[in-house]
């Protein structure tokens, strides 16, 4: 569980890796040069010039085994997870997938290929990255959101108007895509390409995250289930949509008897920190708080642990975390590798701005990486219930870098200390409360999680006044 200092992102530009010797753009000083890297660190790490070949069609054969080279030695160097997958052999998968690089027609199959391959780690926070204009003309989806419920999938949320306008809202059922059941066709187009280290953030990369995605100008055909059982198909655009409604970062609302709701639903943008203390009066002036973070799948963890040092009254420690650590002549002696682990660090309380009233935490298995921890924490410092479902589980603090024809990857640097033991990578966080999402409550526009969570608020505040 690392402290993760930075925003993940989908994928890294090419402009984003320095090239010696040039001027840094966002500080002005002069870049070291090759030498000086060299003799500050030993070994450079990435070059623009080579790794930033441009986006073709179909790059050379010599481009995509170097690219497939970069990648089995990025992780092989810094993934800290191989004791969890020990029957993978990665040696020798990279000499399978040899063979399979050389086969494929295209950058796009490359890329695919290359997924596949990554996907065998079973990390969350492992990925490969498609160049931008595979990205943009090769797996565009229409904005809609879709949720496993019940092993069955659910349209959720509607982003576009236009869309709902349509006919297309939530709670239909998706039960074939371009005409093949939709269990099938997660399994032969998602399955394969994606994985993460728990049971519940897998099913949520295959089925919700890009289940509809395709090429950009091919639309989908969607066979739905209306709450009467009636069925019906649909052809969707993928795009464009000039209509498309963003996903709040951060909602707020008074409950009944003098309740505070808030959901944070990312770590990625400086507008929850803002907003948070917009409503700081309104929160500290409630007998009771829900915090719902079970939509939010991460961010920085420095957002997080402030956030979390408004609702405790001392200061805290972070997670205890290890990453790898080579040293090449005690190699050279026969000396086995260990690990970096420094010591946790400790974080200061918001005071006198506090917030010590009764919380409760909603989380689910989006709740992932900086929320992971988020959760993690406030369940550690025994600071209020956790309702829903298990998290995530899986952080990771992942190195980015680039892969030829103008993709990228990342790979997992961190891992608990004691991982395989009582953490939460592949695990999540287990909710005190237990309260599992159900078709019949989706379909009934009941969020029983929620409601749950306000009744042991309720319990909560009368525990405390007897006292």
């Amino acid at each position: 569980m690392p402290l993760i200092r930075v925003i993940l992102v989908s994928f890294l530009l090419v402009t984003q890796f320095p090239v010696y010797g040039q001027t840094s753009q966002t500080t002005g000083a002069p870049q070291p040069s090759r030498k000086e890297l060299l003799e500050r660190d030993g070994i450079v790490w990435g070059s623009a010039d080579v790794w930033g070949s441009p986006f073709q069609e179909n790059i050379s054969e010599d481009l995509k085994l170097a690219g497939l080279a970069r990648f089995w030695m990025e992780a092989k160097i810094n993934f800290p997870r191989f004791a969890e997958v020990s029957e993978l052999d990665w040696d020798k998968t990279y000499l399978e997938f040899m063979p399979r690089v050389r086969a494929t027609k295209s950058t796009y199959e490359y890329y695919r290929e290359l997924q596949k391959m990554c996907a065998l780690l079973k990390d969350g926070h492992s990925d490969v990255f498609l160049p931008r204009e595979l990205a943009e003309s090769m797996n565009t989806a229409p904005p809609l959101r879709l949720d496993l419920i019940e092993n069955r999938v659910f349209v959720t949320f509607v982003g576009s108007k236009s869309l709902a306008d349509a006919g297309v809202t939530a709670g239909l059922e998706v039960l074939k895509i371009d005409g093949v059941p939709v269990r099938e066709y997660a399994d032969k187009n998602r399955r394969p390409y994606t994985a993460s280290n728990s049971p519940q953030h897998t099913e949520l990369k295959v089925f919700a995250y890009g289940l509809l995605a395709g090429p950009r100008d091919r639309p989908v055909k969607i066979e739905f289930r209306r709450k009467d059982g009636s069925v019906f198909e649909k052809q969707i655009a993928r795009a464009p949509y000039k209509d498309v409604a963003a996903y709040p970062v951060f909602e707020f609302r008074k409950l009944d008897g003098n309740l505070a709701y808030m959901a944070i639903n990312t770590f990625g943008s400086d507008d929850v920190q803002k907003e948070l203390v917009n409503h700081l009066a309104e929160i500290r002036a409630s007998d009771g708080l829900v915090i719902d973070v079970r939509e939010n799948d991460g961010g920085s963890g420095v957002m997080a642990y402030n956030i979390i040092a408004y609702l405790t009254g001392k200061n805290f420690s972070t997670p205890p975390w290890k990453s790898r650590e080579y040293v090449a002549t005690l190699r050279a002696w026969g000396t086995a590798g260990g690990w970096y682990e420094p010591k946790p660090t400790d974080w200061e309380a918001k005071l006198p701005e506090t917030y010590l009233k009764p919380v409760v935490m909603l989380i689910g298995p989006r709740s992932l990486s900086a929320t992971d921890v988020f959760a993690e924490t406030f369940s550690r410092l025994k600071r209020g219930k956790t309702v829903g479902e298990p998290t995530g589980g899986s952080t990771g603090d992942p190195i980015a870098f680039a892969l030829p024809g103008g993709g990228s990857a990342r790979v997992s640097t961190s891992t608990e200390v004691g991982a395989g033991g009582a953490g939460i990578i592949g695990k999540g966080v287990l909710p005190d409360v237990l309260v599992p999402r159900t078709a019949r409550d989706l379909l009934a526009g009941k969020d029983a999680a929620l409601e749950t969570a306000v009744n042991e608020l309720k319990k909560m505040i009368a525990e405390k006044g007897n006292h």
